[in-house]
Order: structure tokens, then sequence, then C-alpha cells
């Protein structure tokens, strides 16, 4: 259960580095970075926290190698984290305790999985990424609730 919270906390700041270096309009196609051509991945620059801040209104100040990096990043992450659920779903779901919060946090995960796609496929308008941004809350506060449950199921026995 930890292991699921570790993989969410590092989503989230992915998810944040991805929107703070304009990295979601650098990889258009949904399932891969770019479908005609190869997008070679500068992980180095994309992920230098030492790299100087400066103004950024114009799509980000890094390379596209390096914003792609940053998106599909986020993206591997994203299937880690909803392998990680699934497993733990199917391990959890036979404690009736858990159904509530564990539903909860299957249908967040299927939406943000939905809003991820569509911020692709629809070039990110601000309506489907600040409900992804929000999607992002939700997911945290569901599994933390889910977390709550299981500690106290642990501690006290059936909640």
């Amino acid at each position: 259960m930890g292991g699921a919270v570790i993989l969410l906390f590092t989503q989230l700041v992915l998810g944040g580095w991805t929107s703070a270096n304009y990295a979601g309009w650098s990889c258009p196609h949904w399932l891969q970075c770019a479908d005609d051509q190869t997008v070679l991945l500068d992980f180095k620059t994309g992920f230098d926290v030492s790299a100087p801040i400066g103004p950024n209104y114009e799509g980000g100040m890094l390379s596209l190698e390096a914003r792609a990096a940053i998106q599909m990043t986020h993206r591997g992450v994203a299937v880690l984290l909803c392998a990680y659920l699934l497993i733990m779903a199917v391990i959890l779901f036979r404690r009736p305790a858990l159904r509530s919060p564990l539903v909860c946090v299957l249908l967040v995960v299927a939406a943000q999985i939905g809003l991820g796609i569509g911020n692709i496929i629809f070039g990110l308008p601000l309506g489907l990424a600040m409900a992804h941004h929000s999607g992002a809350v939700l997911l945290l506060v569901s599994l933390l609730w889910l977390y709550q449950r299981v500690r106290t199921e642990v501690h006290y026995g059936a909640v």
C-alpha cells in the first residue's frame, strides 16, 4: 500500500515538472512520442534541476528532446502506477471494508487515463488540463482514504 502512495507522489511530481516545462505539447501521439519521426529523449537536460530559471512564456526553454523525455517519463510512470493499482485492487477487493475507497480509486484512475489521453489528442485544452490536475488531487485523496482504511483494518480489525 505504501508503494502505491510513493508511486503516486512520484507521478504528481512528474506531472508538475511536465506542466512547469511545457512538456505536454512535446509528444502529440498518445501511444508514443511522435507518429512520423523519431524523437531522441534527452533525460539529462529534461531532469536537470540545477538549470537556470528564466522567463518561460513561450512554450518553455528546454529543447524538444528534453521536454519529450519529461513527458514520456510522466506517461511511463502512469502506466506503472496503473498496473500497481490494478494488482493492488485484485488483492484488496476481497475485503468488504476496503471496497468503497478501492472503487473510488479505480474510478478516478480511469478518469485520469481518459483525461490524459484526451489532453494528448486535443492538444491540451485548458479545461481538460485543469480537469487532469484536479483528478490528480482526487486520486491522492482517494488513495489516502484507502490507505487509512487499510491501516485501520490492520490495527483494529475489520472497519
